[in-house]
């Protein structure tokens, strides 16, 4: 097999019929391996020989052919070749490319000196790059139908080639605007601008550069344009979908939902993407609970997007956390608790294949009754009889003699007879 860095996305060599999409892989891992399938009456999934043992760090599909970009910076194109889109140019021997776009009968490559090549079908302009283009730096190229696009350093975008519908006529609300993304449909084209925003310009004729409203006030990261529909990717990771839909590839399959999409890109009548399930997201974190010995406590909470919970309890405030057996619900109830459950901490742990998500910890505080029963809520004064007498310190015993001490003498005082004085 041909080792290539995403072994997943090489279905675009299959799929990218006009899109003129690429996508760059991120990690090459050895031992990963290219798959193409699909239409092969021209060769375009006939993965070449001479990749054999080479890196592979980006693909492009065109209409009936296939690109692909090794780590040394050198091209390799198979396919139909009725136009000479798969003969590479001697130009770039030597040279080292960092990007690719296949357009439908063309080819376009960037060199690591923001120069575009680009051959194959010229029929309407499309592979002669402008002179406009002289003496900047492209960072970015995207091949359409018949027509190119180049995305310069400036965040300027050039278009040039088939302009039936506009689609190389850049609108001037790009204008001072810096574009940090562009993607050529068959007949119309995008730019994503620095502040998240798209414009789409050209062909309409299936809604495919009416770009919705909902994304208005949402800061897109991604773009692609297939034949004639469009692609954007929000900074939450979710797909809009927009344009014809005669296949389905105009909206976005309710699969998607509660996933992360990493990556994507259009095709003529079809999408991929590279998905991962969003981790749960914490709607009820538990409160902090205070009991008496005896009292039974409740804790609750509660999360979105998850498959299962676990209630966790830590002893060592937070150092460490246990599972707490049979706990598998959104509510935890300790029944008779104990001074011993002073200060321990409660959470819960929500989980899915995209991860798994705590809440933030609920302090169980278990206060004594001031009599040491195990029921009430509080100390109660002690009852008194009389009038109350100042606390002095002394002992008890000491008090008790002295009050029989002086009971005695008070009684031997009225038992003394009385007797009269006569006077002198």
């Amino acid at each position: 097999m041909i080792r290539w860095s995403a072994s997943v996305l090489c279905g675009l060599l299959a799929g990218l019929a006009v899109g003129g999409g690429s996508l760059a892989a991120a990690q090459p891992t050895p031992g990963d391996e290219v798959f193409a399938w699909g239409d092969d009456r021209d060769g375009q999934t006939d993965v070449p020989p001479s990749l054999i043992g080479r890196t592979v760090t980006a693909i492009s599909a065109g209409g009936y052919h296939s690109l692909a970009l090794t780590s040394d910076g050198q091209v390799t194109a198979w396919g139909y070749n009725n136009n000479g889109q798969i003969d590479v140019p001697p130009s770039l021997i030597g040279r080292t490319v960092t990007a690719i776009s296949a357009g439908r009968y063309h080819s376009l490559a960037l060199t690591s000196d923001g120069q575009v090549t680009a051959w194959g079908d010229n029929t309407d302009g499309q592979t002669a790059v402008p002179d406009s283009l002289i003496g900047r730096t492209v960072t970015a190229v995207s091949g359409g139908g018949f027509h190119s696009l180049a995305l310069t350093s400036d965040g300027q975008v050039t278009a040039w080639g088939y302009n039936t519908d506009g689609q190389t006529a850049v609108p001037p609300s790009l204008i001072g605007r810096t574009v940090t993304a562009i993607s050529a449909g068959a007949i119309h084209s995008l730019a994503l601008t620095s502040d998240g925003q798209v414009t789409a310009w050209g062909d309409n004729d299936d809604g495919q550069t009416a770009v919705p409203d909902s994304l208005i006030g949402r800061t897109v990261t991604a773009i692609s344009g297939g034949a004639f529909h469009s692609l954007a990717l929000t900074s939450d990771g979710q797909v809009t979908a927009w344009g014809y839909n005669n296949n389905g590839q105009g909206v976005v399959p309710a699969a998607l939902a509660g996933r992360t999409t990493l990556a994507f890109d259009a095709g003529d009548s079809h999408n991929l993407a590279i998905t991962r399930v969003a981790p749960p997201v914490i709607t009820t974190n538990p409160a902090n609970q205070t009991a008496a010995p005896g009292d039974n406590v409740t804790f609750t909470a509660d999360a979105t997007g998850y498959t299962t919970v676990q209630w966790q309890r830590s002893t060592d405030n937070g150092a460490t956390w246990t599972d707490i057996p049979g706990a598998t619900t959104t509510t935890l109830t300790l029944t008779a608790v104990t001074t011993t459950d002073n200060g321990t901490q409660y959470r819960a742990a929500f989980s899915n294949t995209g991860g798994t998500v705590n809440t933030t910890p609920a302090t169980l505080t278990v206060t004594p009754t001031g009599n040491g029963d195990a029921g009430g809520g509080g100390t109660e004064p002690a009852a008194t009889s009389g009038p109350e007498l100042a606390a002095t310190g002394t002992p008890l015993h000491t008090l008790l003699a002295l009050a029989i001490t002086l009971l005695i003498a008070g009684t031997a005082m009225r038992s003394r007879p009385r007797t009269r004085r006569d006077p002198s």
